[in-house]
């Protein structure tokens, strides 16, 4: 039997570069246990149809569901059984999916993986069901496989290794369905040196949730895996950076850059802790520079608490402060959190198209300011701290601290790529911005309260 397991993209942009994990697993799962199987990452269009695989998998995220449902009806009508998962059906949103797929699954475990391919062997699921089978981790017995060295190296070239160090998440932020909510798992140090020291190049993206949760595995795995000398990538919290010779142990261990959660610059997030965010993550920027490592800032605008103001807040942060690159978003209500619950009993929800949902698109109403104000605010932030002035000044200022080194060029021709990014996503704002404002006008206009 053989196996095709997609994750689909919208468009190719700069976080491709990092290959999605869950495929991997699969695939590793299923060649573990004698199954042929190809993980594929592509657009629509790029889809081989022409494939004799038996069984088409998908690891589909919100914005990609639409997209992963019209191809798995193609790949239906061929006769080919197909499974949907990932983190698009957490909660209830499964349901949707039930007549389109054959399996339809928010996570699975190794054992539940294989008793799923061994039943489509044994005729038991078949193609063209009605109605799909629902499958859940409900215990939570998912683990990364300990031998996962033996497939690290399949990515484009382009690609950075992944190598995870823990997974689960203990939070519970309202615009979050994190994967094995309310738990968390560290992984074996031997075996994360295993594939830290297979994994081909030089370059690892460390894709845990929460990195540096556990504070003392951490540090006893940067100084495990500091003689590899690997060049290292990871995100994680404003709370986690703060704790006394974390950043000094992550440089050793190899770690030069890190990408920061911050959401906002106002709103007080429970998991940063206490004491000014902007303070805080200075120094944290500070800290960082003086080992070596760069620090990106993610943001998110659009909260109950923001005004017009924000959009300037955070361009004024990044100009004056030394943080190497933003990552500013729209605030996306994903149909399995507690946000989008909360707004669309208020009333506030206004797009429920999947394809909308990539941070992009106004998908509801923001509370202290108008739809418009909030789009159009965005796209000016988008094309101040993507312009072409901005992108030499903060490349500059890198070349000044680390001098001409490989880091450098990644980091400049980074650079390059989110400032053509830029212009593409500030045209599908502005079209999107159009779109809203004709719904809105729609809906006000046949409201039965004038």
């Amino acid at each position: 039997m053989k196996i095709d397991i997609y994750h689909v993209y919208l468009r190719f942009q700069v976080n491709n570069m990092v290959y999605p994990i869950a495929p991997k697993i699969l695939q590793h799962w299923s060649e573990s246990h004698g199954w042929e199987t190809r993980t594929m990452e592509c657009v629509e269009s790029k889809v081989d149809y022409s494939t004799d695989a038996d069984v088409i998998a998908f690891s589909i995220y919100t914005q990609t569901a639409k997209s992963s449902y019209r191809i798995a009806e193609k790949f239906r009508k061929m006769g080919k059984i197909v499974i949907f998962g990932g983190p698009h059906f957490r909660g209830g949103v499964y349901k949707e999916a039930l007549d389109k797929c054959d399996l339809v699954a928010t996570s699975v475990s190794e054992e539940q993986w294989i008793s799923i391919l061994d039943r489509i062997a044994s005729g038991e699921i078949a193609s063209g069901s009605k109605r799909a089978i629902y499958q859940e981790d409900s215990k939570n017995e998912f683990r990364f496989p300990d031998d996962m060295y033996k497939t690290v190296n399949r990515k484009k070239w382009y690609q950075w290794s992944l190598v995870p160090l823990s997974y689960g998440c203990p939070y519970n932020c309202d615009f979050c369905s994190p994967f094995m909510g309310g738990k968390y798992l560290t992984r074996d140090i031997d075996v994360i040196y295993k594939e830290m020291e297979t994994a081909k190049g030089e370059y690892i993206f460390i894709p845990d949730a929460t990195f540096g949760l556990n504070t003392k595995h951490t540090i006893e795995t940067m100084e495990a895996i500091a003689p590899l000398k690997k060049k290292i990538m990871i995100e994680t919290s404003m709370i986690r950076m703060k704790e006394p010779g974390l950043i000094k142990a992550l440089a050793k261990g190899g770690v030069i850059g890190i990408s920061v959660g911050v959401e906002s610059l106002s709103t007080k997030m429970k998991k940063h802790g206490s004491g000014d965010t902007k303070d805080i993550l200075e120094k944290i920027v500070n800290e960082a520079h003086e080992h070596g490592i760069a620090v990106e800032g993610n943001f998110i605008v659009g909260l109950d608490n923001d005004t017009e103001t924000v959009f300037d807040e955070i361009l004024d942060f990044f100009k004056n402060s030394n943080i190497d690159l933003i990552v500013p978003g729209l605030l996306l209500p994903y149909p399995n959190t507690k946000i989008y619950s909360d707004l669309a009993k208020a009333g506030r929800i206004i797009d429920t198209d999947w394809d909308h949902y990539n941070y992009m698109h106004a998908v509801y109403k923001p509370k202290r300011m108008l739809v418009e104000q909030m789009l159009k605010g965005y796209i000016r932030l988008l094309r101040e701290i993507s312009s072409p002035e901005m992108v030499y000044r903060k490349s500059a200022a890198f070349y000044r601290r680390n001098g001409f080194s490989k880091e450098t060029g990644i980091y400049i021709i980074g650079n390059v790529l989110k400032m053509i990014e830029g212009f593409q996503d500030r045209w599908d704002i502005s079209d999107n911005c159009q779109e809203v404002l004709l719904r809105l006008e729609e809906q006000e206009a046949n409201s039965p309260i004038r």
